[in-house]
Formats: structure tokens, sequence, C-alpha cells
């Protein structure tokens, strides 16, 4: 049809072979169905912190078509979604729900939805004006969505509806060896969306997404009791534990006011969080933490989100003014200082796909590839001896040799991992010092193949 360089996220074709699709960040591409070269139907506005338009559907007219606006990570996001109606023509679009983190679609004379909490919700709508006509009810809970804002839920014209079950809010922890034996489960299940285990391996800081309405705060595992504990109490969005190198403090990003912070919190005691940095309007919502040197003299963050990120470094020393790593008009995130501090391992789009890629620390323009077809989530070794990393769902090592200069070897296939569907720059796994054991942000073990369910005439179950 048409060369796409990123993955998408949705698409919808009208009876007049025009067919919507969606990148994973941008606005909705239109194409024909004949093929061609995709034209911009939606601007992105980023004035208010907008990053991406997922999820189109045409309605009946095939003219006018949903889709979900969104800022960011989900779920919950910094700055809530909002569904919106648009049309070929470009007139501009209007605002139909606020906060619907999820995909929309039109069935039955009803806009469907699912709420936060997993519930697929119908509202009346009038397509003479596209407005709502009345207010949402529950229609089916627990119907499975996860962080794309994707709903699994379809519906047609003749009142059929489908849905699979299941929630994005049930993971587990879990430990594997290096061949990827199950060694046994931390804690309960939980709706984990990164983890990071503290330097004595004693304990695990995680993101957890707690509350109604639903708030996420950083939590303490103490391993050997598999006891949780909270650390963060704001109403703001504290995510992306990082541990300092003597384990006494957390660095996190932290939501105040519509801002992103980069913040700390002594793991003992009952000391307030404190700010260490505040992100530039313009990089709204992200100042993600992802490492934290040996010598305690520096953090690296993620700034920025969707197209926009890169690698930078705020020092904890004298006048604390940040740096950029990696600062292009590709992609980079994920900063990881090595053990001994002289090298620095991220994530960068460079190349078409994400990649791998180390540079020596302080940066002095080289850097070398060490992934190959694709790599995120990089973490080293104690010894700096290999580099761990996920390519496809599968955990890779990297052997490494960099005691007098950079050398990396081909990396090797570990296990399939299971994890989560984590958004970058978020960490989904953890390893011990020895690269022997790895703990896993899991998705749940299913008996067999989850059930998809089949409503017919399912307007006939709405009370009136």
């Amino acid at each position: 049809m048409c060369d796409v360089a990123v993955r998408g996220a949705g698409g919808t074709w009208n009876r007049d072979n025009v067919i919507l699709f969606a990148p994973a960040n941008g606005g909705v591409m239109r194409v024909s169905g004949a093929g061609g070269a995709p034209t911009p139907v939606t601007k992105i506005d980023s004035t208010t912190g907008e990053t991406s338009h997922r999820w189109p559907h045409f309605l009946p007219d095939g003219r006018h078509f949903l889709y979900t606006a969104s800022t960011g990570a989900c779920c919950p996001a910094a700055k809530p979604a909002t569904i919106r109606v648009a049309s070929l023509d470009g007139a501009e679009s209007v605002a139909l729900l606020q906060g619907a983190e999820s995909s929309a679609s039109y069935a039955s004379g009803h806009l469907l939805f699912v709420r936060a909490d997993d519930t697929l919700m119908a509202q009346p709508f009038d397509l003479r004006i596209n407005r709502p006509a009345g207010d949402a009810f529950p229609l089916v809970e627990h119907v499975g969505s996860e962080g794309m804002r994707y709903a699994s839920f379809s519906t047609s014209q003749t009142g059929v509806l489908v849905y699979g079950s299941g929630s994005r809010l049930a993971q587990q922890l879990k430990w594997f060896d290096r061949a990827g034996q199950n060694l046994g489960t931390l804690g309960e299940t939980a709706p984990y969306e990164n983890l990071a285990l503290s330097p004595d391996e004693r304990h695990v800081a995680v993101t957890l997404a707690n509350g109604s309405p639903v708030n996420r705060d950083i939590f303490v595992i103490d391993i050997a009791r598999g006891a949780r504990s909270r650390l963060t109490f704001d109403p703001g969005a504290d995510t992306s534990p990082v541990w300092s190198p003597d384990g006494s403090r957390i660095a996190f990003q932290g939501m105040r006011s519509g801002k992103a912070y980069l913040r700390q919190k002594r793991v003992v005691g009952t000391a307030d969080d404190e700010p260490l940095l505040e992100a530039p309007a313009a990089d709204f919502p992200a100042a993600a933490p992802t490492s934290w040197s040996p010598d305690g003299r520096f953090i690296a963050y993620t700034l920025g989100n969707g197209p926009r990120q890169d690698v930078w470094i705020l020092p904890l020393f004298g006048d604390r003014k940040p740096f950029p790593l990696a600062h292009t008009s590709f992609v980079e995130l994920s900063g990881v200082f090595s053990p001994d501090g002289r090298w620095i391992a991220y994530v960068s789009n460079e190349g078409g796909s994400q990649d791998i890629y180390v540079q020596p620390f302080p940066p002095n323009g080289t850097r070398y590839k060490v992934s190959k077809d694709g790599g995120t989530h990089p973490i080293w070794r104690s010894d700096g001896r290999e580099l761990f990393f996920l390519r496809a769902g599968m955990l890779m090592a990297a052997p490494i040799n960099a005691a007098q200069q950079w050398d990396s070897g081909t990396p090797e296939t570990l296990f399939f991992a299971q994890a989560a569907a984590g958004i970058n720059p978020s960490r989904q796994y953890a390893a011990t010092k020895d690269g022997k054991r790895f703990l896993v942000n899991s998705r749940p073990q299913q008996s067999g193949a989850e059930p998809l369910t089949v409503v017919l005439n399912w307007p006939a179950t709405i009370q009136k």
C-alpha cells in the first residue's frame, strides 16, 4: 500500500476506498486503497502536549471519523487522552470525551470505548450533529486493553459485539535463570509498570498503579519477605524508579501541577521527596531517570516524549547544569552507566530501528553499535563483561571487553522473557550482579488461549 517507517496504531477503511491509519507517533494519515503516498489528515497540537493520534474509526457517513488524541505513555497518562471527531475535509476536530484512555468506535447509535478500570462503556451518539446524546453506561467488565490504548472489542452495524477478556492491570514479577527456567515469583499479581533491583539485591522498587481514580506511585518490595511498602504519596504520577549506588535513595519522575520533575526520596525515614530538576515546558511530560552513575555524581535521564526523546545527564555537584549525551533528530533513550562509569549504553533509532549503542562517558563523539536487528532496555552485568537487552521479547546478552578499548561480541539469545508491554524508557526486567538470574515484569501465565466472547443483538441488552 505505502511505506511506513514506524509501528502502527490502528486503521479504518471507508466505502470510497479511503484508508486512514495512525503511526504510533504523529497525526492520522490518509492513503488510497489502491496505494500511493500517504498524506496527513490530522495535526498534532504540541501546545497542549499531544504526542500522537491513534485508532481512527470511520463513522457511517464515510467522511467523519473518531480518533484518540494522546499525550505520552498510558495508563494512566500524565495528561489524559481525549476521544475526538474529525473529518476528511480538514475541518477542525472536536473533543467528545475527556480523559478516555481508549480507542473508540461507533455502532447501533452508540459510541463505545473502554474506561480506565477496563469496563466497556456505551454512550448514545447523534450522527446528525456528531455529538453524544446521553450519559455513558457500562456494557461489559474486564475487557482487554494495553498501553497503546487499544481496547480489544469490535462491533458491526448489525448489532454484533465481540470482545476479549483480560486486564492490562495484572502483572507478575517472576525470577528466571539464564536458560529461561522459572525460579519462582515475587509478591502478588498487581499492575506493575517498571522495576529496579536495589544494589544489595534485597529490595525491588516498582511503579504501581493503584487507587481510584487510578494513580501511579513508587513502592518497594522486600524480596525475602515479599512485603510491599509505599514510598511516594503525592497525587501526581510517580514513575521510573532508579536506585542510588549506596541504596539509600531512589530517583524517579514525578508529576507536580502538570509539570514533569526529576525527584529523589530517601528509602528509610519520613522525609518528603525533593526535586532535582524540572523538565523544560517544551519537553512535557517526561524527565524519566534511567541510571545513577556508580560514583553517585550523575543521573542519566530520558527527556521528552514520543518522537522527541534524548538522553541527558544531570550532575549532582557544582552548578548541576544538565547536558545532553545523545541529542539528535533521532529518538534516543534509556541511558545506562557501565559499572565502572566509563561507558553509557542507550537506545537509538538512527539506523531505522531501535538498537543498542554505547558511548564513552564523558562523551567524546564516538559511539559503537552493540545489537543487531533491534534492541531496547539495556542493563549491564556488574563486572561490565555483558550487556543485556530485549529484542522482540527475547532477552539477549552481548559479551563486552572494554578494559582498554571498546570491543563487543555477537549477542546471544538467552530466553523469551515474557515481559509486559512496557513503554520506553520504563524497565521491565532486572539482572542480578552475577548475571545468572533475572526478575521480569511478566504477563500472567494463561492456562490456554483467552476466549473471545460474541454477543448477538447487544443493543437489546440495554436496560431502558
